[in-house]
């Protein structure tokens, strides 16, 4: 390993900072390593978008250097993972405790490469298995999701010395409790943590509370509490809570936070660099909708996800009316009972001219409302629009294909509605839908004319 050692401990210290990786690649590329432009290349391609032409080359090289060069890179860790890949030139494994346990002291010098690990099947090894994660010194990343680690893991968990150079932890399902939350909270561990996945562990009001007044986490910028038992009163703790202030993305899904609950959000002094607030399915109706339209604490975020909630016309109506959503750039509104009416108020929102993703699947939206969105003047950003299980047919599928604004659609989802082989022939002829390269519409009444139509222009785009 030689000098490698204090380039990866630098690395380890801000694991999302790339300049301590291109010094290191600079210098694995002097003393003739072929890391060095391994590293540099997927730190390039991590900035590079999916759609850069660039893309093609450098992932013909990486191919090429992995081939060339993966056994050697993962030595006897090759043999006893479930799988492997490299992130930005470091490893991310997966792999069973049991395999874990069974390393050979000659795996050191992959190891000290290992940036992240997926644990499986701890069970009765637990206590042995997150131990034995000392032997990865340069370890950032730990995903123990559904592993049943119970009060007990946590405890085990929170006394390890890996945890405390840890800034991201799944611990999705894993039945903690408030207990298991309490435990963890407790450890001054936690400090270097971003990222945070307690979701489905039935967390209650006082487990949410456990969590609001632990001051080692004010470093997070994640925070994951989907299907938990928060309610409003769990809500209202995360939402007082100075030591989050920091968070950019919240996800509360699946919590019965109610109206009450998103004006706890609407209201929270310190929730005011939220990029992402994901309050899905949570009982959230009109009201709800409206608090958290009008709340300063959404002039910074960019994904709002209130699908599952009854937000109904009303809702969307406050949603369109607010300037504070004008930075949004996805909006899913799935399940929500607009109909029409709702999607034409969205239709009508200078404020949401920015949209680059809208969901508006199970919306009972028809052809009027198809006939709004394709008619807006302000959704000529959208790439993505969702409208699977509605009750569209041949003329809203009419007024997409011949829509002047949505000409930079790249995905369309039309699944489940009422589009026959006239609206998919439409489709299918469209010359503004240049862009399309995905189509769904699965679960309608196309026959062999439309499927023959959307083949020829779309080929294995379309789904059926």
């Amino acid at each position: 390993m030689g000098g490698s050692e204090g380039f990866l401990r630098v690395i380890v210290e801000d694991p999302e900072d790339d300049a301590p990786r291109l010094v290191f690649a600079d210098w694995l590329e002097e003393q003739g390593d072929p890391r060095g432009e391994f590293m540099r290349l997927q730190v390039h391609l991590a900035r590079l978008p999916e759609s850069d032409p660039r893309r093609a080359a450098l992932e013909e090289r990486e191919r090429e250097l992995l081939d060339r060069h993966a056994v050697d890179w993962l030595g006897p860790l090759r043999e006893r993972l479930r799988g492997w890949r490299f992130v930005r030139g470091l490893l991310a494994l997966e792999a069973d405790a049991e395999a874990l346990l069974a390393l050979p002291a000659g795996a050191h010098e992959a190891c000290s490469w290992v940036e992240r690990v997926k644990l499986w099947r701890l069970a009765e090894q637990a206590g042995a298995a997150l131990a034995a994660l000392e032997r990865f010194p340069h370890l950032s990343a730990l995903d123990l999701s559904h592993n049943g680690l119970g009060p007990a893991g946590a405890a085990v968990l929170a006394d390890l010395p890996v945890v405390g150079r840890l800034t991201a932890l799944n611990l999705w399902n894993n039945r903690l409790g408030d207990e298991g939350v309490r435990l963890l909270a407790g450890t001054a561990a936690l400090r270097r943590l971003r990222i945070l996945d307690l979701s489905n562990n039935t967390i209650s009001p006082a487990g949410a509370a456990a969590l609001a007044s632990c001051p080692m986490l004010s470093g997070l910028t994640t925070l994951d509490l989907r299907a938990n038992t928060l309610g409003t009163e769990g809500t209202r703790a995360l939402a007082d809570s100075p030591h989050l202030a920091g968070l950019r993305e919240l996800f509360l899904g699946f919590n019965a936070v109610g109206d009450a609950g998103a004006q706890a959000l609407a209201e929270a002094p310190h929730l005011r660099r939220l990029h992402l607030l994901y309050a899905g399915s949570n009982g959230i109706g009109s009201r709800g909708a409206a608090v958290l339209a009008a709340s300063p604490n959404m002039d910074t975020v960019r994904a709002l996800w209130l699908g599952g909630n009854p937000i109904g016309p009303l809702g969307a109506r406050a949603l369109a009316a607010s300037p504070r959503l004008g930075h949004l750039v996805a909006l899913n509104l799935y399940d929500a009972a607009l109909g029409d009416t709702g999607a034409w108020a969205l239709a009508s929102s200078p404020h949401l001219a920015g949209l680059a993703a809208l969901d508006l699947s199970e919306d009972g939206i028809g052809d009027e409302g198809a006939r709004a969105l394709a008619a807006s003047p302000y959704l000529g950003q959208l790439a993505v629009l969702s409208l699977d299980h509605n009750v569209i047919g041949d003329d809203g599928a009419r007024a997409l294909a011949a829509s002047l604004s949505l000409t930079r659609l790249t995905t369309l989802e039309l699944g489940h509605n009422y589009v026959g082989d006239l609206g998919a022939v439409l489709l299918a002829q469209s010359p503004h839908l240049k862009q399309l390269a995905g189509l769904r519409l699965a679960g309608n009444k196309v026959r062999r004319a439309g499927t023959a139509a959307l083949r020829r222009r779309f080929g294995d785009g379309v789904e059926f």
